[in-house]
């Protein structure tokens, strides 16, 4: 019987280790699953809480970007409409000159009627009395009935002029006052200029004259502003479209100088050299603005007194 107890009490001890074990592991297991739960609930939370902040930062960032791409919208119509103005603006003050410079294209028919005009009046004719050395005032009027009138129907400028067939340019020349010049009054002088290019192109003070030795140098205008009364604005736009080896004639007191090219370039504004005087030679120079439309530099077209007519 002592045994039996014994075997029991044992088996009762063994019983309460095991529920006690068992109540220690789920006590365990309890604990780890709470803790889980918890690490999950918290993550899940915070999972939200960043996944809103996230779409709250995107729709900041959405809006910043939307409101950019509004400014820079407004921002590319206001460019484009400063750049239109811009455009226009430089287009309206360059047209005169590009219009002079493409005449020969755009007026084809009235360009080649200038041109023959000029042709007519650059025509040499033979003086009859030229190789007449002296005769008796009744010899000469027998002469003088074979000769017809044709022989006197060219007759030379008046005024000092510049005379360019290739672009159909005839173009008072005129001299300006040089005191100011001599007087280092620059500004005044450049005034003088402007005043003076109204009326045709500008043979430059202290350079040489017509057939003389040393460089007659000329400037004109290819370009200027629109609202500006002067009829010579842009006369000088065409010398764009002249070479080396073409041809110009200057008249000048009853006489005409041919000069041909020699060399076209293009110099800075502030260049002077090409006013030098060369006196072992005779020679002419043109100049005028360029681009057409600026003044950021000067064309330069240097030539050579090649023949004198009357």
């Amino acid at each position: 019987k002592i045994k039996i107890l014994e075997k029991n009490r044992k088996k009762q001890e063994i019983k309460k280790n095991i529920i006690k074990e068992f109540n220690s592991y789920s006590n365990l297991f309890s604990e780890k699953i709470k803790k889980t739960t918890t690490f999950f609930t918290q993550y899940l939370h915070n999972y939200k809480k960043q996944r809103k902040l996230k779409q709250i930062l995107l729709q900041q960032k959405e809006e910043k970007q939307s409101a950019f791409f509004i400014e820079a919208k407004e921002w590319i119509k206001i460019s484009g409409l400063i750049a239109t103005v811009f455009i226009v603006g430089t287009f309206s003050l360059r047209a005169p000159g590009f219009i002079a410079q493409y005449e020969e294209y755009l007026n084809p028919i009235a360009f080649a009627e200038q041109q023959n005009s000029l042709s007519n009046l650059l025509q040499k004719t033979e003086n009859p009395f030229k190789n007449i050395e002296s005769l008796p005032v009744a010899g000469i009027k027998n002469i003088a009935q074979n000769i017809t009138t044709n022989a006197f129907l060219t007759i030379t400028p008046p005024d000092k002029r510049i005379i360019i067939p290739k672009i159909a340019k005839n173009i008072p020349i005129l001299d300006v006052d040089p005191i100011n010049l001599e007087n280092g009054r620059f500004s005044d002088f450049e005034a003088d200029i402007q005043k003076i290019l109204k009326k045709g192109v500008v043979h430059y003070p202290g350079t040489a004259e017509p057939g003389q030795n040393g460089n007659l140098f000329i400037t004109g205008h290819s370009s200027y502003y629109p609202w500006d009364n002067g009829k010579y604005k842009d006369v000088f736009a065409a010398l764009h479209n002249l070479k080396e080896g073409d041809e110009y004639y200057i008249f000048d007191k009853g006489k005409k100088y041919k000069y041909v090219i020699t060399t076209r370039k293009i110099v800075s504004p502030y260049d002077v050299s090409v006013l030098d005087q060369d006196y072992t030679k005779k020679t002419s120079t043109l100049m005028t603005c360029t681009p057409v439309g600026t003044a950021k530099n000067r064309l330069i077209l240097q030539s050579e007194l090649v023949e004198v007519g009357y």
